[in-house]
């Protein structure tokens, strides 16, 4: 039997490579939804507009989609630079929508349930019992072919994405 110590461990790393994980299909349903779902809904391309230019709110989906991948690939394996990621890109990504937003006094209210999500999940990645997940010295064996297979069909989503977005901009004009 395992001591304590090593089981508290454990479900602490079972926990964040869950959210890893999390983010990484998050990712993929975001670039699938910008690629596929919204230029289907021109009336949601449309309210989008008032604030991004088309153009720009694929970037958005994209850029978003793919940076969950990264993110989520790195928390994942353990990887320390994976969490300030996250804190910088979502840090940018509230103050943009704040930004973009904030003409309407609804915009502000839609950002706090972000934010007190990105609180939230700053806290988990940054608590004393989580930072053992990102310097640990144990080898993340076994982990490679999770994030191979999550890893190959989210670069083939992200290449159609891209294609996508290059079709509606030479069908836009």
């Amino acid at each position: 039997m395992k001591p304590p110590q090593e089981l508290e461990h454990a479900q602490r790393s079972r926990l964040l490579r869950v959210i890893g994980a999390g983010f990484m299909v998050l990712g993929v349903l975001q670039l699938v939804y910008g690629a596929f779902i919204l230029p289907a809904r021109p009336q949601l391309l449309k309210a989008m507009q008032e604030n991004l230019s088309v153009p720009g709110i694929f970037l958005t989906f994209g850029l978003t989609g793919f940076m969950g991948l990264v993110v989520g690939r790195g928390i994942y394996l353990g990887a320390n630079w994976a969490r300030w990621l996250y804190v910088v890109w979502n840090t940018v990504g509230i103050l943009l929508s704040l930004t973009v937003m904030s003409s309407k006094p609804a915009g502000v209210l839609m950002s706090i349930p972000g934010a007190l999500l990105f609180v939230v999940m700053t806290y988990v990645l940054f608590r004393k019992s989580s930072s053992a997940h990102f310097t640990s010295a144990e080898p993340k064996q076994g982990r490679e072919l999770v994030v191979l297979v999550m890893g190959l069909p989210s670069l083939l989503v992200f290449v159609v994405f891209v294609y996508a977005i290059v079709c509606g901009a030479v069908l836009q004009r």
